[in-house]
């Protein structure tokens, strides 16, 4: 796993979106494999070179 991404709430401060666009973005960037989400701990940059990352850029 890499590093964390900040929390949605932080996303929502520093961005000034409402919190559903928080959601889907991060829903987007994982379902491209760019990051993984882990229950009750956060989502979290993909390491380079994992196959999930380095296939949906492919794409």
């Amino acid at each position: 796993m890499g590093s964390p991404l900040p929390s949605e709430s932080e996303l929502v401060e520093r961005y000034g979106v409402a919190r559903n666009t928080v959601r889907n973005a991060v829903a987007h960037l994982r379902e491209w494999g760019y990051v993984e989400t882990v229950a009750k701990r956060g989502s979290y940059v993909r390491q380079r070179g994992s196959q999930s990352a380095d296939s949906a850029a492919d794409d």
